[in-house]
């Protein structure tokens, strides 16, 4: 099972790289979904690690599935990019 500060975080990650809505608006509507103050947190880290972190994120996703990230799921993308983000940082 996923925890909620990571499925929030993933569905804020989508709607910002989709374009729906930004950053600040993201992180206030991922804050109001969960209610325990370390999953804000998580989710919050999570969220904005991995943004800062895209460029270097996709370039290890590029080189380790041996594709371009076009040929990807999009959706498959952001779960990579937050997840490395976790293991990396």
């Amino acid at each position: 099972m996923i925890g909620p500060a990571r499925t929030a975080a993933l569905t804020a990650l989508r709607a910002v790289e989709d374009g729906r809505i930004d950053l600040p608006t993201a992180l206030v509507q991922s804050r109001e979904r969960l209610q325990d103050d370390r999953d804000r947190a998580l989710a919050a880290d999570i969220i904005v690690g991995t943004l800062r972190w895209r460029a270097a994120l996709d370039h290890v996703i590029v080189h380790i599935a041996g594709r371009s990230l076009d040929r990807l799921d999009p959706e498959v993308v952001t779960i990579l990019r937050l997840s490395l983000y976790q293991i990396l940082h």
